[in-house]
């Protein structure tokens, strides 16, 4: 049986207040819109909480989670169901204060990785310089130039397309998204739900893991056969391709 996943993206909404040109959410509109229902999040956790879940949590999939009314309540929720995860936020900065990074990590934020996206001006780069040393050591602050682009499983026709086909992913070996709506993807760069593997409205996610479907998809990538499938065959990402690579995130 497969190691269970050591990473969890939950898109605990949908929105962002950015459309950046290297991101689907210039070109496209996600299937699903709106925020997480509290009660479907809280199901989550009860799941990883049978699981000891002790991985890597964020709660973004091309969303900006600093947007969600109930973000404080998620994180602080999962604090309480899986201690011994590793809640991490991804965001853009636009919406971060130092009282909302304070906040945050209270309850229970380990890390903060903040993007300096291409465009509007960024003002989280004022409250960074003024962030105290023990804060600013809670931040790891990137310009998108730092960023490794892919074409997003080929939906980004203006980000080169140079065929991966034969090359093998780890990304569905060691990672999950689960959207606003609960359904199971096994893949970031699955934005337009191509392979939704089972919600966890339905079961639970360590059945969906171990699933056919899933299980099946996973053995494919890691042999390089990406073009087999529909979202892989036109996808560049190279990023995760053994197991030691599974944590860089970004």
């Amino acid at each position: 049986m497969d190691k269970l996943f050591s990473m969890i993206e939950v898109e605990v909404n949908s929105q962002c207040n950015r459309t950046c040109w290297y991101c689907p959410n210039s070109v496209s509109q996600r299937k699903e819109n709106g925020e997480m229902d509290p009660a479907l999040y809280k199901s989550l956790m009860e799941q990883l909480s049978s699981l000891d879940f002790a991985g890597r949590i964020s709660f973004h999939f091309y969303g900006e989670p600093l947007l969600c009314k109930n973000l404080d309540l998620f994180v602080g929720m999962t604090t309480e169901y899986i201690p011994r995860a590793r809640p991490i936020i991804y965001t853009n900065g636009d919406f971060l204060t130092e009282k909302r990074l304070k906040t945050l990590t209270e309850l229970g934020i380990q890390k903060f990785i903040v993007t300096q996206h291409a465009g509007a001006k960024h003002k989280f780069r004022g409250v960074y310089d003024q962030l105290a040393g023990a804060e600013k050591e809670k931040v790891v602050y990137l310009d998108h130039s730092d960023l490794i682009l892919s074409n997003r499983g080929g939906i980004m026709d203006n980000i080169p397309q140079a065929s991966k086909a034969n090359m093998s992913c780890m990304v569905p070996s060691n990672l999950v998204v689960v959207t606003v709506l609960g359904n199971v993807l096994p893949c970031f760069e699955d934005f337009n739900q191509k392979m939704v593997m089972g919600n966890i409205g339905e079961h639970h996610i360590s059945d969906i893991w171990h699933n056919e479907k899933f299980t099946s998809f996973r053995k494919l990538l890691k042999e390089g056969h990406r073009g087999k499938s529909d979202l892989c065959k036109n996808c560049n990402n190279v990023s995760v391709q053994t197991e030691d690579q599974y944590d860089y995130v970004l």
